[in-house]
This record gives C-alpha cells, structure tokens and sequence, in this order.
C-alpha cells in the first residue's frame, strides 16, 4: 500500500509539471502570436497609409504625361479627355501601364502625324502598337517605328494597322527575320516596292525570302530596292514586277535560266547578291506570302507571351496602376489649388521680409 502511494504521488507530480510546462508553451506562443499579429497590424497600417501618396503620385506622373501628349498632339478638350478615357481602359484591360499607354499615343503621334486631328484613329493605332510590342517582345519606341514607318510608305489608314502588325508578326513566325530586321529593310525599300504595287504581303514574303540566304535588315532593304530598279528599267514585261507582280516576275526570271554572266549583265555588281538570293527562294514566295496574309499571328503571339505569372502580375499591376490614377484624379485638383495658393503665400512673406 506505501509503494502504491508513493507510486501515485510521483506520477502525480511528472503530470503536473507537464500540465506546467504545456501551459508555458501555450502563453509564450500566445505572446508571439500577439506579436506578429501586432507587426501585421503596423503593416497593414503602413501600406494603408500609403495608399493616398501612392495614389496621387500615380496621378501626378498620369497627368504630367497627359500634358506631354497635348503639347505635342494639339489636342484638348474633348479629344484629350477621349484619350485619357481609352489610355485608363487599356491599362486595365492589358499588361501596359495607362502611363505606358500615353506613351504610346506620344510615340505614334510622332511617326504618323496625319493621325493628330483624328484621335480614334490614334487610339485604334496606339492599340495594335501595344499588342505588337507584347508579340514580338519589342520596346514601345520600336514597336511604333516599325508600324508606324510601314503604314507611312505603304500610305495605309488607321484601321490597315491590325493587318499590317499580323504580316509583320507571321513574317517572323515563319521566316527568318525578326520584326525589327524586317523594319530596317522596309526603311529602305518600303516606298520603292509601294510605288511599284507591291504589296505589303508580298514586300514581306521578299525580305523573308532573302532572309533565308542571311541577307537581313537594311543589307536586305538595299539588295532589294536594286533588283526592282533593275527589274523596272529592262525591256522584258515578263520579267516586270509592275506588269506581272513581283512573285510571277521571279517565277519567270528563274525559269529562264540565266548564267551568272547574264545575271551580272542584268543586276550589276551592287545587286546580283540580292537578286541571286530571290531567285533562290523563288518557289517558296508565293508560299510565304500566303503564310503572312490575313492572320491573327499577332494577336495570338501577344496571347501567348502574356500567359503565365508574369503576365497576369504584369495586368493585376495595370488594373491597380488604373484605378489609382481614377481615384487620385479626385484629389489632384484641390491639391493644386492648395500649392498654388501656398506658392503665392510665400511670395508675399518673401516681399515682406
């Protein structure tokens, strides 16, 4: 019976200072739990206090590029407010910020001036401008040099834009010039080949074409543009890019079988490369050409570029940088007239002192 108690009282004890230890786990859990929950508090606190700068900056940077865009567009009023609106839209419907989307207009505006009176048909250019730069995975200012250059040479209107970046983009789809490479070549030969009723289709079938044999770029432009003066100033209609079409042309030329003495004779010096490189790939043109015609390419690589996490924190960031810019365009008003009135203010103390 002694055992026994002395048994009971032992495992007595082990319990209860097991029922204290578990006690002091549970408050020294309890205090760290506070405290974390404390530190969240603070950060929550911060970034909610953050928020109104955050928003007015996102506002102040939107209007200031805002004005950019009218002092070099001309525009006001109604037409600025338009495009405020659809710069806002974009940004939340795409992976641009709005303010990346003023940019844009800015950009455009620059390489296709006959677009300043008329800002829808900036708008509809802006936007195949932003999904060109998604496809290709090209900067803003590049995007807009290569379409804006080709609508320019091709004399193209505002609603061509969407076929002209999904020819560009098939081109680099299925030839072996990038969208940047086939814009420093149509530099060059854009005008010539668009005077020649040429069209952009098959202009871009060509500088693929020539692409295959290595010949890219503004080399490709210029090889190009000598063919067709050449082509041009023979006597032979057949052989006559404006009589019979570029494709049909080479088609021809080839099957005539010309030695490398009547190609010099035909091309000179300055062009035999280039045009021994068409007549190389003439078969494939009419391949290529139908690859590059009426497509959604651009539309569809823009998708795909943008369909993984970077995408969707690149469009969450574009609704957030939005609808900042809605709300602290409430804010900025009586903020300037706050600033302005204190400016004043402190002119007259300055007179004063």
């Amino acid at each position: 019976g002694a055992i026994s108690s002395d048994l009971a009282a032992v495992t007595n004890t082990r319990l209860q200072g097991k029922i204290n230890e578990l006690s002091q786990e549970h408050h020294r859990l309890g205090n760290e739990v506070s405290a974390l929950g404390g530190r969240f508090g603070l950060l929550a606190g911060s970034i909610i206090g953050a928020i109104p700068g955050f928003m007015v900056y996102k506002a102040a940077e939107f209007q200031k590029s805002l004005s950019e865009l009218s002092a070099i567009t001309g525009a006001t009023g109604a037409q600025l407010d338009f495009m405020s609106a659809q710069a806002l839209h974009l940004a939340s419907t795409t992976t641009h910020s709005a303010t990346d989307v003023l940019t844009a207009y800015k950009l455009i505006a620059s390489a296709k001036p006959d677009l300043l009176d008329n800002a829808a048909a900036l708008t509809q250019v802006t936007e195949k401008i932003l999904i060109l730069s998604d496809a290709a995975g090209m900067s803003l200012p590049d995007a807009a040099t290569a379409l804006g250059g080709a609508m320019n040479q091709f004399g193209a209107q505002a609603n061509e834009a969407g076929r002209f970046i999904n020819v560009m983009a098939a081109g680099a789809k299925y030839g072996s010039s990038e969208i940047n490479q086939t814009a420093e070549a149509l530099k060059v030969v854009g005008t010539v080949a668009a005077n020649m009723k040429i069209s952009f289709e098959e202009t871009n079938a060509a500088i693929q074409a020539m692409a295959t044999v290595s010949l890219k770029g503004s080399e490709a432009g210029t090889g190009f543009r000598s063919v067709l003066f050449h082509l041009a100033a023979q006597s032979r209609d057949d052989w006559n890019p404006e009589v019979v079409g570029l494709t049909k042309a080479l088609e021809n030329l080839k099957a005539a079988h010309l030695t490398s003495t009547e190609k010099m004779k035909l091309f000179g010096l300055e062009a035999v490369t280039a045009a021994s490189a068409l007549l190389s790939q003439a078969d494939s043109m009419g391949q290529l050409k139908a690859q590059v015609t009426d497509t959604n390419v651009a539309l569809e690589q823009a998708a795909a570029q943008n369909n993984n996490l970077i995408g969707d924190v690149s469009r969450l960031t574009s609704k957030i940088d939005a609808f900042g810019i809605t709300l602290g365009n409430t804010t900025t008003g009586p903020l300037r007239g706050f600033i302005g009135a204190l400016s004043n203010a402190t002119d007259h103390w300055r007179i004063w002192m």
